[in-house]
């Protein structure tokens, strides 16, 4: 199923599977899928950083959670589908205003 991904998919799974990896995570979670996005060049990459979120605010988020701990989803979690106003990464400190 990779195979039929675009050619920037591939490149951020690749680089959420790197950032596992390199954390010593077993599993990809949505944190480092949201690594791997802005990451990248592309539009998902310009509407995060619009919005404050860059690769040094996930890896800032990535720190506070344990490697291998299985907290990476909830915290990525709480970044989708909230207005910035309200999402917990406002709270942190992770969304500029």
């Amino acid at each position: 199923m990779f195979e039929r991904f675009t050619d920037k998919a591939r490149k951020v799974v690749i680089l959420a599977k790197s950032k596992a990896t390199e954390r010593g995570d077993d599993q990809i979670r949505p944190v480092h899928m949201l690594y791997g996005l802005v990451s990248t060049d592309g539009m998902a990459a310009s509407a995060l950083t619009a919005l404050g979120v860059d690769p040094a605010a996930v890896e800032r988020e990535l720190g506070r959670i344990a490697p291998g701990s299985g907290a990476a989803s909830a915290s990525a979690s709480a970044a989708s589908g909230w207005p910035a106003s309200a999402s917990p990464w406002a709270e942190q400190g992770l969304l500029q205003s």
